[in-house]
């Protein structure tokens, strides 16, 4: 079972307001806490590629990672060449 609760984060960069911040009964911390690092890790992806107009290398500088790094992981969180 899976619930969702909004956590106040406050952030200057992209202007996020709330990270979700998952429950699970039953699960363990480490995979919770995996949850949410693919949670803000799929926030922060979305965001720097809007700022970028989609422009992957750039996005890449921008978060300090390689390109096929980024690419791997817009495969994993299944974000697609043509959304931003």
């Amino acid at each position: 079972m899976v619930r969702e609760t909004a956590a106040s984060l406050p952030t200057k960069k992209n202007n996020l307001d709330v990270i979700p911040n998952f429950c699970l009964e039953g699960s363990s911390l480490k995979e919770i806490t995996q949850l949410n690092i693919d949670e803000i890790e799929r926030i922060i992806i979305q965001d720097t590629l809007k700022k970028t107009e989609n422009n992957k290398a750039e996005a890449a500088r921008r978060l300090n990672i390689d390109y096929k790094t980024l690419c791997s992981k817009l495969k994993k969180i299944n974000i697609s060449e043509e959304k931003s």
